[in-house]
């Protein structure tokens, strides 16, 4: 039974070995424990390390340096399996507002979560003087256990909730019919504070007709050409306002966020001071069932294992 184990390890760590190779290298797959042969091989490893496990018991060796650390190999190779075949992953995208108490999987099939979330903003942050996106942060409204807690989600700096490891993962554009615009209006004698969304004509005080045209997340220009340069990204946002005491006689310009001080537009300065509701972001999901500390604590057991009975055997050598 011994040799058997032994020869069995041998031929599942080559056909392992090559097979991570080709799916790595030729095949560029991301998820190596989907392929059969993969999980054939760490089956057969378990198998034949729990066969020699049981011919070191029944030779009475179950208290010998040889079998503690075939022991705590084989765990780690179980920690190891069980890890990439039963964790959870997906992701949610969630747009500003949005409530949700689900992940989607690959294929796009709903998945419960044991907490909700809402994202309260989402700001896109860049590199000073440039549109280059540095980072983006969610701000979220988790619902866990009949109470609220307010977390921030950033790239690079996830945060654990019921075990579920959240992600920063990416973020879009969408026009969400919930939208709105804040804007400030400056008369000269008078100022004023609103919301209005893209499309919409409010009447000021002054009975102007304050219109909201047309939207760009990211607007440049190049002499008299205006256009977008990133359809996805809030970078520089701008909308097209248009002021008429009536529509045939009226006056119109583009507004950018970043005009700190706003901007004139026939005889009233504008400012842009928030945009909210057509950004989304995407979180990605993990939840494995032994996190990294168990998967530490066996890599350390069988690192110990070996080195000692790698030193018993050179010191019985010697002897």
């Amino acid at each position: 039974m011994k040799n058997i184990s032994i020869r069995l390890i041998g031929g599942a760590l080559v056909i392992l070995v090559f097979r991570l190779a080709y799916l790595s290298l030729l095949a560029r797959k991301d998820n190596v424990f989907e392929d059969l042969v993969v999980i054939g091989c760490f089956l057969a490893l378990i198998l034949a390390l729990l066969f020699y496990l049981y011919s070191l018991w029944i030779r009475k060796k179950a208290r010998s340096l040889n079998f503690l650390f075939h022991l705590s190999l084989t765990a780690l190779f179980v920690v190891f399996f069980l890890n990439e075949t039963w964790t959870e992953s997906g992701y949610i995208p969630l747009l500003e507002g949005e409530s949700v108490s689900h992940y989607l999987d690959k294929n796009k099939i709903r998945h419960p979560l044991p907490f909700s979330m809402q994202c309260l903003d989402f700001k896109l942050e860049t590199f000073p003087g440039t549109f280059r996106t540095k980072s983006f942060v969610s701000k979220l409204k988790i619902g866990l256990d009949n109470r609220e807690q307010l977390k921030e989600l950033r790239v690079n700096s996830p945060i654990t909730i019921k075990n579920y490891k959240l992600f920063q993962s990416d973020h879009g554009l969408e026009i969400n019919p919930n939208h709105w615009i804040k804007i400030s209006v400056d008369f000269g004698n008078q100022k004023d504070t609103f919301y209005s969304k893209i499309g919409d004509t409010t009447r000021l005080r002054d009975g102007t007709l304050f219109s909201v045209l047309d939207f760009s997340p990211s607007l440049a220009s190049k002499g008299e050409q205006i256009y977008t340069f990133d359809p996805d990204s809030l970078l520089n946002p701008a909308c097209l306002i248009r002021l008429a005491s009536n529509f045939s006689n009226s006056d119109q310009g583009w507004v950018m966020a970043s005009q700190l001080d706003g901007k004139k537009v026939g005889h009233i300065n504008i400012k842009i001071d928030d945009i909210w509701g057509l950004e989304y972001t995407v979180i990605s999901v993990i939840r494995a069932p032994f996190n990294l500390v168990v998967i530490f604590l066996s890599l350390l057991t069988a690192g110990l294992g070996a080195l000692i009975l790698v030193r018993n055997k050179k010191c019985s050598h010697k002897n």
